[in-house]
C-alpha cells in the first residue's frame, strides 16, 4: 500500500517542494512573503521532517491561468532541481477570464500527467474566495474535487473553510474580494496543512 504524503515527508524524503498558482500562491504585494500560506506551510513541513534545508520554488505568478500553469509545469521537472512534491492551485483568473470549466479540468490534467512522469506527490488545492463570482467558483472547486479523486489524487478543499458561519467573515479578503489579507493566508495555510494530514 502505497505511503501518505504526510507520512512521506515524516520520514524526512521529501526534499524539494514546487508551488504552481496565482497571486494567491505568490503573495504578489498583497503580503509579505512570511504572511503567505506557501511560508507558513514549509515552516510546517521543515518541522514534520526535521529538515530545515528544504528546497523552495514557488513558480505562482500574479494573473496566472491554468494554461499559464500547464506551460510553465515543465520548470517542476528540470533534472537539476526536479520536484519530489509538488501544489497546484489555479482557477480564479480562470474564471476573471471566463474559461470554460472545461478547458480548465484539461489543463490540470495536463500538468497532472506532465508531473506524473516525474513522478512526484501531487496535492491539488481548490480555488479560494471570489465574491462576485461566488457561484462559479463553487463549481471549479467540484471539477478540482472530482478531477482529484478520479485520478488518485490527494486533494485540499481550500475554499469551504472560509464560508464555515456563512458568509466570508470581514478582514480576510481585501476590498476587491479577491485577494487574500495576512488572516486570510493564515487561515489557508491551516486548511492546507491540516488537509495535507489527510493526504
Amino acid at each position: 500500500m502505497k505511503d501518505s504524503i504526510f507520512h512521506t515527508i515524516q520520514q524526512g524524503l521529501i526534499n524539494r517542494i514546487h508551488f504552481q498558482g496565482d497571486s494567491i500562491t505568490q503573495g504578489c504585494g498583497f503580503v509579505s512573503q512570511r504572511e503567505t500560506y506557501v511560508h507558513a506551510l514549509i515552516e510546517k513541513i521543515e518541522q514534520l521532517s526535521g529538515n530545515h534545508n528544504m528546497q523552495l520554488y514557488n513558480h505562482a505568478v500574479g494573473g496566472a491561468t491554468s494554461l499559464d500553469g500547464l506551460n510553465r509545469i515543465h520548470w517542476c521537472q528540470r533534472e537539476d532541481h526536479a520536484a519530489d512534491l509538488t501544489f497546484i492551485m489555479f482557477g480564479l483568473n480562470d474564471i476573471h477570464q471566463d474559461l470554460s470549466i472545461e478547458e480548465y479540468s484539461q489543463n490540470l490534467r495536463g500538468m497532472v500527467e506532465s508531473l506524473q512522469k516525474i513522478p512526484c506527490e501531487i496535492v491539488m488545492l481548490s480555488p479560494t474566495p471570489y465574491l462576485s463570482r461566488a457561484e462559479e467558483v463553487r463549481a471549479f472547486r467540484d471539477c478540482v474535487e472530482r478531477m482529484s479523486h478520479e485520478n488518485g489524487l490527494a486533494y485540499v478543499d481550500c475554499l469551504g473553510p472560509f464560508y464555515e458561519t456563512g458568509d466570508v467573515p470581514d478582514g480576510i479578503l481585501w476590498p476587491d474580494g479577491l485577494h487574500l489579507t495576512t488572516e486570510g493566508q493564515r487561515i489557508l495555510g491551516n486548511t492546507v496543512w491540516n488537509g495535507l494530514k489527510r493526504c
